[in-house]
C-alpha cells in the first residue's frame, strides 16, 4: 500500500462521526424502543446542526444530525460536502447513543470503504457534547484497515 493510499485512508478516518450509517451486523448498542426516552421529554430528538474533529486527519467537519421518534439517525456532512450516514439511536438520561455506518465510493486513490461508527454525547438544553470512535472496513465488511475516535459538539436547530 502506497503513502497516497495510506493518506486517502487517513482523510475518509475523518469522516467517523458522526457518525456516522447503514448494514453492518454490529448496530446492537442501540434499540429503537425508547429512542425519544419519554422519561426525559424527548430532549434529543430533533436536528442539530454539529461539528466533529478527529485527530487523524486534523480537519473539522460540519455537518446536520438527524434524532427521530422510533430511534432512527441520520446525518450529512455540509461543510465540506463528504458523507452521509444512518442507524439506530437511544437515550438514557441526557446520554445520546448511536451507532452509523457509512459507506465511501471507490475512487482512483482508494477502495471503497464502510465506517462504522459509535457515537456518545451528552444532552445540556439545546446543546450536545460528546465523542465517537470508528472502525474501517473494506468493503467486504470483514476487512478491518484503520479505527480512529474524535470529539463532536452540536446545537439544536429551530424552524
Amino acid at each position: 500500500m502506497d503513502d497516497h493510499t495510506m493518506g486517502r485512508r487517513r482523510l475518509l478516518k475523518g469522516a467517523g462521526a458522526a457518525a456516522g450509517g447503514a448494514v453492518v451486523g454490529g448496530l446492537a448498542m442501540a434499540s429503537p424502543a425508547q429512542a425519544d426516552d419519554d422519561h426525559h421529554g424527548g430532549r434529543a430528538v430533533g436536528s442539530w446542526l454539529a461539528t466533529r474533529f478527529d485527530p487523524a486527519d486534523g480537519v473539522e467537519r460540519t455537518f446536520t444530525l438527524n434524532l427521530g421518534r422510533g430511534g432512527v439517525a441520520s446525518m450529512v456532512d455540509i461543510s465540506p460536502v463528504f458523507i452521509t450516514g444512518q442507524g439506530p439511536w437511544k437515550s438514557r438520561g441526557r446520554k445520546v447513543l448511536t451507532t452509523m455506518v457509512i459507506g465511501v465510493p471507490e475512487s482512483e486513490a482508494s477502495p471503497a470503504l464502510t465506517f462504522r461508527v459509535y457515537i456518545e454525547g451528552k444532552v445540556r438544553g439545546d446543546e450536545i457534547t460528546g465523542t465517537f470512535t470508528y472502525d474501517v472496513f473494506l468493503a467486504d465488511l470483514t476487512t478491518q484497515v484503520g479505527n480512529g475516535e474524535g470529539t463532536w459538539s452540536a446545537t439544536r436547530l429551530t424552524a
